[in-house]
């Protein structure tokens, strides 16, 4: 099977950590669906499992 997705994202964002939240964001979200074959892919408990290993670096992981 082929799966086909795409992404639209704001051209400009306020900062760079804005930019790569929202892109990491939008990963995880991707990571649901290819990996944990989850069809919905929402902010559930598999959403903010992420949350601790975001903030390791520095980021945050909001909805």
């Amino acid at each position: 099977d082929t799966l086909w997705m795409s992404m639209e994202l704001a051209s400009k964002f306020s900062t760079w950590k804005d930019f790569i939240e929202t892109l990491a964001h939008e990963m995880v979200h991707l990571y649901q669906i290819q990996i944990q074959k989850d069809p919905y892919a929402n902010h559930n408990k598999n959403f903010y499992a992420w949350k601790n290993t975001f903030s390791t670096v520095g980021l945050n992981l909001e909805r």
